[in-house]
């Protein structure tokens, strides 16, 4: 029997977010899509603003339709073409840290979804909590990403889950972080829940 994968990520912003003090609660703006011509279908373009009266934040999901294969798609950046991260990143506050180009990149026995179409729609626009989704349903998994900001709060939040089409004996999410800036001399620190970590290796505590 095959069930549902609930993984929950909490991403936290590694530079202070702008305030918008016009805001008393969280909200979604949804921007109108920018679509251009590429030699290989239609680029797609579309920021989505989640945000708070303390911070918001600014995702971009950026590919291009195929026009030989539809629910196929390629991309104009290179993240997702030469890492193969899902192309959907955060562009605001800042365009490094959690990548702008993508940061995630989610395998299923080696079966990567990034290249497939995903469905966007908003669960929530306004209110104690404001929420997303995308979908990328795959012939082997659907994925499911819901992104949320509460009341209130500087945190952007992502619980995202799965649904097995298929027996899959191995789920791999590798994540893609620029902490503070792009540029040298690269003396960085990353502040989790639980520590502060700063230039080199660690090693990471499933159980915690």
């Amino acid at each position: 029997m095959r069930h549902a994968q609930p993984v929950a990520i909490l991403l936290l912003a590694l530079l202070t977010a702008p305030v918008l003090a016009q805001l008393d609660d969280a909200g979604v703006t949804v921007m109108s899509p920018r679509v251009s011509d590429h030699e290989q279908g239609k680029r797609f373009e579309q920021d989505v603003v989640l945000a708070t009266s303390i911070a918001g934040y600014t995702l971009r999901y950026d590919v291009v339709d195929l026009t030989d294969d539809p629910g196929r798609v390629t991309f104009q950046k290179w993240a997702p073409q030469a890492g193969g991260d899902t192309p959907l990143g955060i562009v605001s506050p800042s365009m490094c840290n959690w990548y702008n180009q993508g940061f995630m990149r989610w395998s299923f026995d080696g079966f990567n979804i990034h290249d497939y179409r995903a469905k966007f729609r908003v669960i929530r626009d306004f209110g104690n909590s404001a929420m997303v989704e995308w979908v990328w349903d795959t012939p082997k998994v659907k994925v499911t990403m819901r992104w949320a900001m509460t009341s209130r709060s500087d945190k952007l939040l992502l619980f995202a889950s799965y649904e097995p089409k298929e027996e899959i004996k191995e789920v791999t999410i590798r994540l893609t972080a620029y902490p503070a800036t792009f540029s040298k001399p690269w003396h960085r620190e990353a502040t989790t829940a639980l520590r502060s970590l700063s230039t080199g290796s660690a090693q990471l505590d499933h159980s915690a």
